[in-house]
């Protein structure tokens, strides 16, 4: 039973491994019936008569071929998609297919052959189709993932190479295809299977019975030692059970007990034993009843035993079937705990659901594979040998991270660093992965993750930030072409009655006819204008009803021009890109997971008490509206464009190159084998023309003593390297025999030539591999999980341009080799995010393992999230200084600022306050108490032997930096930090031993990565002028701990160290003695003039202070200002000579003869 739970086990479908056989069959048949609802039914017989004993040897070159072949062929049923000669698109029904030859015109060309279809259209019109560019499936019904389930489904094929493609026997029944091998494979009919199956078909044919040679009874020792083994016999059994019936005989007089029966019954059912419900004496292989039965009593023709003996029926006792099935190592309490087991793993995030139509990047992939026991190949079909084999099997020994014994809280763990004033990164994050993946669909460069965040907090409201026009102008184009046609496919309101996600964004690229076009007002402009309307439903009327405390809504007809023109005439400047996306958030806001967000936002963009105009719109954007709100508004526009025309075509033509791309890679390798071949060939000619050569006869060539013995030693090496090693260059022993030997010459120069083609083969290939990496545009790289389920993400592996310049590859030893063509428009020294990202537990993690719930998590964010709160009201009162532009390059550097200081002390204060409040864990002076008092976690990190809970020990290990929920973001971004993080995950542990592997591979891109970022940005370098004024603050703060100063502090409690209030006495006592050596007559006098003197030192050095953190604040500010203001949208330039902003430039002198034409 343990082997059923192990995680080995694949979805037959689908391909999704790390399923436990329960899991795998369960997705598994969810998989099948999507398939079967939403594949259409009219071409899946054609498809199978096409691949009908096909020779294609793998299933993905087979699904090519079949989407190729069948993408742009319809069949009488089919329902297609027409597009008309107006343009609109609409839905119908095929019910006519004519096929035309091709034929030879009388001036001798040749027309080709094409299909005609006869269309019924859902206004019940009939229209004929001639052309396939008129016509078109449903995208979310005929895809590769569809096509490749149903060959999966329906096909099979021998293990014998070469063997064809063939129909299941119930699909060829169904469809009516015959099953008879063609001439040219008759010798794949009868292919050599398995020997336990062949056995077993060829008794079945003979007429032998099932239980022919199959003993009851396990081997005897003398039968093991002659080759019978127990597993071998088991294996028999468990063969032979998928293929019997079983028949429970009920009887007045039984005396059995229900349980007992019902136990029995479970152990037959498990085993694939068919039970049948009437007792057919042709059937039926076991008879379980509690009467007892005699082979030598003889019984009558109505007795149920009487075709016991003919039929070779077995007749068991409720306890001879305990003991059978135990000897088979099967019992109940192995089943009910593998259903436990099961049923628990339904519920846990380990276990994969099927979704291949979700539109965008899938940030969760299946679990990383384990390490597990040999099994047979047959894994999903049988059980296999030696699996109930008691004290023999031995389960996997890694265990739940959780489980291992905590033994104090660790101090290698990296500190995780935030983005300054962002309380959730999710939206920002997951915007970026967008815009870049999809960079050259927007018509886009590719930017850094540092750039967009400082866009996203850009507040010059005079200068344009030309990335974050860039952004949104490039989404909005992807929005509504020049012709007012909408590119997505928009939600419906009456569509979210029926609480179906797949209704709200159809997956369909191609718009519907009632969605092709935007009506010129919207439904709340008209009823702002024109006040309610009787038709209005009882929805919208309520809607009406609510208090609406914005005037975005006046923007939609701004001065009576709809913002839908300003779209179609691509005019952004002056505000009208805010109005353009005030439009298409209208549009959407009655979506509950949109509608507060959107609200929230036109709140801030344009208040009821402000005036409506496009100078109020920017001001309120730039000065008003946080880095988040402003990432939330493009992820509401990319959750529209998912579903675009767009970027569906981008996506459908990544997969096209993909699959070239693949080609070309197995083609590469097929010609690199042959080359390696051949010279594998010449190296072993050249070490057997070598071999023969003694040490005598290289004494003898004359040459000096150190050459002598080096070429002494190269003779030793000879006989002990392989033929696979190539050297890239002629070695000395070998050019010595150059001199000697023109046919060894011809050898070495041949070889020279194989390495060189194979090196620029491998060259080839890692090019071929970095754009197959470039275009995955729908995966990202999800790396694991550790002990406390958080998530680690690398955001520059796949869908992403590969600038890093690591020389990391499997079977190549050259070092430092370019990954980068030679016309590459990358740096070989750049990077994009620079960032290893770290997200908290999911929610089903952290309630259902964490045992942390909502209401929990509600408690704890109430105190926590204050902070970021405070800072953002107080960001100009210099509380905060953070929540700049130039604090984001800048967070992690080793001298942490005054400002980022204030930040870490407030956020500890409030974990500290919220640690305390829900788990009674008082932080303080390096320890933690309980709510006894007592130390549970001493200064030194170790603790007390108690039991910690999930979600405490997770408190006291990430401390501050604790990562809560899934909107909970940290980073890391320093190379030394990644060795940090190695060292600190726990090998012994499940989850992290498999993250660790992963980072281990990973680990020469990402610190790469992070060093690029790290020469970049100058993180822990700062310049000169930095490190002047900083010495002028740090030297100014020192010295200003006065009297006057120190009044002042003194009310706000004693938060200096021990150095300061040394430094204040000290003072003190100099003052002291200063007024005792004044005399008595001057001295009030005199401290008068000291106290004026004190204030003006003290305000002189306040205005110093001042000016250097100003200094320094500016010069952080204009880097970052001026990167972005250099930052070009070079992809639009050379795509329309303009970029999405600026638009096309209008000719000064056409402008001025249209003016004096219309003066006339």
């Amino acid at each position: 039973m343990d082997y059923y739970n192990i995680k080995k086990f694949v979805c037959e479908t689908s391909g999704n491994s790390n399923f436990t056989f329960f899991e795998a069959l369960k997705v598994e048949q969810s998989e099948m019936s999507m398939m079967e609802a939403r594949f259409p039914d009219p071409v899946k017989e054609p498809i199978l008569r096409y691949v009908s004993f096909s020779t294609t040897p793998r299933i993905d070159a087979l699904v090519d071929e079949v989407y190729a072949k069948f993408k742009d062929d319809f069949f009488p049923g089919d329902q297609v998609v027409v597009k008309t000669d107006t343009g609109d698109k609409v839905h119908g029904t095929v019910r006519e297919k004519a096929r035309f030859n091709a034929i030879t015109l009388p001036d001798g060309t040749v027309k080709e052959g094409y299909c005609s279809y006869r269309v019924l259209l859902q206004n019940n019109e009939e229209t004929t189709v001639n052309s396939i560019s008129q016509i078109a499936r449903e995208r979310n019904s005929f895809t590769k993932w569809y096509v490749k389930a149903f060959l999966k489904m329906s096909l099979t094929r021998s293990t014998k190479l070469g063997s064809p493609w063939v129909l299941k026997d119930s699909v060829a029944k169904k469809y009516r295809i015959s099953l008879e091998y063609p001439d040219h494979l008759k010798q794949y009919e009868h292919p050599k299977d398995s020997l336990r199956k062949a056995t077993l078909t060829n008794k079945l044919k003979a007429n032998e019975h099932i239980f022919d040679n199959l003993k009851e009874t396990p081997p005897t020792a003398h039968e093991q030692e002659n080759g019978f083994t127990l597993q071998l016999w088991k294996q028999k059994w468990y063969d032979a059970l998928k293929h019997c019936t079983v028949y429970f005989q009920d009887t007045p007089d039984s005396d059995a007990d229900p349980e007992i029966k019902q136990k029995i019954l479970t152990l037959f059912q498990y085993s694939s034993v068919k039970v049948l419900p009437k007792f057919d004496p042709k059937t039926v292989n076991f008879l379980v009843t509690s009467i007892p039965y005699s082979p030598k009593a003889t019984y009558t023709p109505d007795n149920i035993f009487y075709h016991v003996l003919d039929n070779k029926i077995k007749v068991w006792h409720y306890e001879k079937c305990f003991r059978f099935f135990k000897s088979l190592n099967i019992t109940y309490r192995k089943i009910m705990a593998a259903q436990t087991q099961m049923d628990e793993n339904s519920a846990s995030p380990d276990v994969a659901s099927p979704n291949p139509n979700n539109g965008y990047v899938d940030i969760l992939p299946a679990p990383g594979s384990r390490a597990q026991a040999t099994t047979p190949l047959d894994s999903r079909s049988s059980t296999p040998i030696n699996v109930f084999n008691g004290s023999k099997f031995r389960p996997p020994g890694l265990i739940d991270d959780l489980k291992l014994p905590f033994r104090g809280v660790s101090k290698s763990r990296p500190k995780l660093i935030k983005l300054p004033g962002v309380q959730d990164s999710s939206d920002i994050l997951e915007s970026w992965i967008f815009l870049n993946m999809y960079a050259r669909a927007l018509i886009i460069d590719n930017f850094t993750f540092d750039d967009y965040f400082a866009a996203l907090r850009w507040e010059d409201e005079e200068t344009v930030c030309p990335l974050l026009m860039e952004i949104y102008c490039g989404m909005f184009k992807a929005f509504m072409d020049g012709r007012r046609r909408v590119l997505v496919t928009l939600p419906k309101e009456n569509a979210l009655d029926n609480g179906d996600d797949d209704d709200k964004l159809n997956d369909d690229d191609q718009p519907d006819d009632d969605s092709s076009e935007i009506k010129t007002e919207s439904p709340k402009a008209l009823a702002q204008e024109e006040g309610e309307k009787a038709e209005l439903s009882h929805e919208e009327d309520e809607a009406e009803e609510e208090i609406i405390n914005h005037n975005a809504y006046s923007f939609l007809r701004y001065k009576n021009r709809p913002w839908e023109d300003r779209l179609a005439t691509r005019q952004f400047k002056e505000g009208n890109w805010l109005m353009v996306l005030i439009g298409i958030m209208a549009m959407v806001e009655f979506l509950p997971e949109y509608k507060d967000d959107i609200n929230r936002i036109f709140e801030i963009l344009a208040p009821a008490e402000e005036a409506s105009t496009p100078e109020t719109l920017q001001h309120n954007y730039f000065k008003k509206l946080s880095a988040e709100d402003r990432a939330k508004t493009i992820a509401i526009v990319m959750s529209l464009l998912l579903n675009g025309t767009v970027i569906r075509s981008h996506i459908e033509k990544c997969l096209e190159d993909a699959t070239a791309l693949r080609r070309d890679r197995l083609e590469l390798i097929k010609e690199f084998k042959v080359i390696m071949d051949q010279a594998i060939v010449i190296q072993k000619n050249i070490i057997e023309t070598l071999k023969p050569i003694t040490t005598a006869q290289i004494k003898n060539w004359n040459h000096d003593p150190e050459k002598t013995q080096e070429l002494i030693e190269q003779k030793k090496k000879v006989s002990r390297l392989g033929f696979s090693y190539l050297p890239p260059e002629p070695t000395t022993l070998e050019k010595a025999v150059c001199a000697s030997n023109p046919e060894f010459m011809k050898l070495i120069k041949q070889r020279v030539e194989k390495v060189k083609e194979i090196d620029e083969m491998k060259q080839k290939r890692r090019n071929l591999e970095k754009s197959l990496n470039e275009i995955d545009c729908q995966r990202i790289c999800y790396i694991g999980r550790d002990r406390f389920y958080n998530r680690y993400w690398w955001f520059e592996k796949n869908g992403l341009p590969n600038l890093s310049s690591a020389a990391h590859h499997d079977d190549e030893e050259d070092d430092g080799a370019d990954m980068s063509d030679a016309g590459s428009e990358y740096e070989e020294e750049s990077y994009l995010m620079g960032r290893l990202w770290i997200q908290g537990p999911g929610d089903e993690d952290r309630n259902v393992f964490l045992k942390f719930d909502d209401d929990q998590l509600k408690s704890w964010n109430e105190i926590v999230q204050v902070p970021l709160k405070d800072s953002r009201d107080n960001k100009d009162d210099g509380i905060n200084p953070t929540d700049k532009l130039n604090d984001l390059t800048n967070v992690a550097d080793v001298e942490v600022r005054e400002g980022e200081q204030e930040m870490e002390s407030v956020r500890k204060a409030h974990f500290v306050q919220a640690a305390q409040a829900l788990f009674g864990l008082k932080f303080e002076k390096g320890e933690v108490r309980d709510e006894k008092g007592f130390v549970v976690v001493d200064k030194y990190g170790s603790t007390i032997e108690r039991q910690f809970s999930p979600i405490e020990r997770k408190v006291l290990e990430e401390g501050s930096d604790i990562l809560i929920s899934s909107s909970d973001w940290g980073y890391l971004e320093r190379p030394e930090q990644i060795e940090e993080l190695l060292r600190w995950l726990n090998i012994e542990g499940e989850r992290e031993k498999h993250l660790r592997k992963k980072i281990v591979d990973l680990q020469d891109q990402i610190t790469n990565s992070l060093s690029s970022r790290v020469k970049t940005v100058g993180i822990g370098c700062k310049s000169e002028d930095e490190v002047k004024f900083e010495k002028i603050i740090a030297e100014t703060e020192i010295s200003d701990d006065d009297e006057g100063g120190a009044e002042e502090q003194g009310s706000q409690g004693e938060t200096d160290g021990d150095k300061a209030s040394t430094r204040s006495e000290a003072k003190k006592r100099r003052r002291e003695d200063d007024e005792v050596r004044m005399p008595k007559r001057t001295r009030r006098g005199g401290q008068r003039d000291l106290e004026k003197q004190m204030m003006k030192e003290r305000q002189a050095r306040l205005d110093r202070l001042e000016h250097a953190r100003e200094m320094l604040q500016s010069l952080r500010t204009d880097r970052d200002r001026q990167n972005l203001l250099s930052w070009v949208n070079s992809r639009a330039v050379e795509a329309y000579g303009y970029s999405h902003y600026d638009g096309p430039k209008i000719a000064a002198k056409s402008i001025g003869r249209g003016r004096k034409k219309t003066r006339r």
